[in-house]
């Protein structure tokens, strides 16, 4: 049975982390990269058009980190529902192994135009799949965390007193 609690705070936890790992790393590239993507907005741009290319470069530098927070979240959120549905499943004992694996599956199914360049050495498709497995690890943790039910001592009985000795 999926506990829905635990899924969702375990996914909104690891969205969160995943989405701002790649946000920085969104932020980081498309900055050691600005000369280059300025040149293949304006090899794009059409004559007419009302925005220059630094502008638009502009845009994409604050749209890019404010999305993958974004989809990150919300990728979290669907994550952390898989992850409840086929936790169980798996047979591993980890939390944190499970939810690297689930990661990696969604990971390659959404990005299986990317992996040839796991081979290139695209340094930003590897460091994609890093954040993915460590996120998906957070989330294994963090749902074996909040599934966890606090245990509720019974009250013992009464100790058993002895009488007075017997003589």
């Amino acid at each position: 049975m999926i506990d829905f609690k635990a899924s969702l705070k375990s996914g909104f936890l690891s969205g969160i982390f995943y989405g701002l790992l790649n946000a920085a790393v969104t932020y980081v590239f498309f900055t050691m990269y600005r000369e280059a993507i300025i040149s293949e907005i304006n090899a794009s741009l059409p004559q007419n058009s009302t925005m220059s290319a630094v502008q638009l470069y502009n845009t994409v530098l604050f749209l890019g980190p404010v999305m993958n927070m974004t989809l990150g979240l919300f990728g979290g959120l669907v994550m952390g529902i898989v992850f409840g549905v086929f936790y169980d499943k798996i047979p591993l004992q980890s939390y944190m192994i499970k939810g690297a694996l689930i990661s990696l599956v969604v990971w390659l199914i959404t990005n299986v135009s990317k992996i040839m360049y796991l081979f290139s050495g695209d340094y930003y498709v590897i460091l994609g799949l890093i954040i993915a497995l460590v996120s998906g690890g957070l989330l294994g943790i963090l749902y074996k965390m909040f599934s966890i039910k606090p245990q509720v001592e019974q009250p013992s009985a009464a100790p058993e007193t002895q009488g007075p000795p017997s003589a």
